[in-house]
């Protein structure tokens, strides 16, 4: 009976899993900011196939620093006839048009959203192991523990690949807009990805100690 209830309540995660997968394709592919990504990606390969001298680049949300931390007020001409607005600019689309220059950025940001993909499909493949292993009383075994150990380190390493890119980035645009009056905010970690590989880390190594535990127990018996 408890079995049961286990395997159906990861039946419902199975479920969740798949909802939550595909809304988030399905909020990227409709996005209007992966539009603009992929025609302006179609552009820069057509240009670079026709090898002009000078190739269109699009760098987005780069953030920046408002000058004195100022705000500015916007007209309004809604029903809100008392209500002030004002606005304060953070991040901003770049255009760039320049002589062919590194890709190292996008190499590392691709290997990032492979890595991510990976741990989708290692998710589920935990999901389906644990689920089997729990049929079969064996859920502390190696087979789990290295799947969640790839899966935490691939969190890790996808972050920071994606921080990198993002590194190269901020640093040429903060060279290029030299001279301009954009002052743009220098590239900084995101914790939270880490934070959760770190986690799930965590849970490999206890069940690593559930499978140490169990293996003692069947010497001991």
């Amino acid at each position: 009976m408890q079995k049961r209830q286990v395997i159906s309540r990861l039946n419902l995660l199975y479920i969740a899993f798949f909802i939550i997968l595909c809304l988030g394709v399905s909020k990227v592919l409709f996005n209007s900011d992966f539009k603009k990504g992929f025609n302006a990606g179609f552009q820069q390969g057509i240009e670079e196939m026709l090898d002009k001298k000078k190739i269109t680049y699009f760098y987005a949300s780069i953030p920046v620093e408002t000058p004195n931390n100022e705000f500015h007020q916007i007209e309004s001409n809604n029903e809100f006839t008392n209500t002030t607005i004002s606005a304060q600019t953070t991040v901003m689309n770049f255009k760039v048009q320049s002589p062919k220059i590194s890709s190292n950025a996008n190499l590392l940001a691709t290997v990032s959203v492979l890595c991510y993909l990976t741990v989708f499909i290692l998710l589920f493949v935990i999901m389906l192991s644990i689920r089997k292993s729990i049929k079969t009383n064996d859920v502390f075994n190696m087979n789990n523990i290295k799947l969640i150990r790839i899966i935490g380190v691939l969190f890790i390493a996808s972050s920071l690949l994606f921080d990198w890119a993002r590194y190269i980035e901020i640093n040429y645009m903060i060279e290029i807009t030299k001279g301009t009056g954009i002052v743009i905010n220098p590239a900084s970690i995101s914790l939270n990805d880490i934070l959760i590989g770190i986690l799930i880390l965590v849970i490999a190594e206890i069940f690593n100690i559930g499978y140490t535990v169990t293996e003692e127990q069947k010497f001991t018996i």
